[in-house]
């Protein structure tokens, strides 16, 4: 019996260890990674979706930051110019391709003006007209 309970224990331990060791390695290094899911209405038909992730890095006392949208089966033509907003103000924009795909890509490393994104913060895709094409909350 008590063979039974340490190797029950020994499986917890190594389960428990397996699961907080990338978030300890997270923390040690000072980053933190939030990622949200876009979402909108159909276009033509085409169900429009999409990704908004937001990186902070410490390297040498310096914190560096990293915000990124991600859109795809946006169905408009490719060259059409898309505004990034968070929380309503313009943040940048992204133009689609020919498969109705785009992506902003803004890091504090480069020089560029990165949002603090917040828990609570709206990130919005709007076209020319500031109709909503896709939407979602950290």
């Amino acid at each position: 019996m008590k063979k039974v309970v340490w190797l029950v224990v020994g499986v917890m331990l190594v389960g428990l260890w397996v699961g907080v060791a990338p978030s300890v390695a997270s923390r040690k290094a000072g980053g933190a990674k939030r990622k949200i899911l876009l979402s909108g209405d159909a276009i033509n038909g085409v169900v429009p979706k999409g990704t908004a992730e937001y990186h902070v890095l410490k390297k040498k006392k310096k914190q560096q930051r990293k915000f990124e949208v991600e859109a795809e089966h946006v169905n408009l033509p490719a060259g059409t110019v898309l505004t990034v907003l968070v929380n309503d103000a313009p943040v940048g924009t992204l133009t689609l391709d020919r498969k109705g795909e785009g992506k902003l890509e803004l890091e504090s490393s480069r020089g560029d003006t990165v949002p603090a994104i917040q828990t609570g913060d709206r990130v919005t895709v709007v076209d020319a007209d500031s109709n909503t094409l896709l939407s979602g909350q950290f």
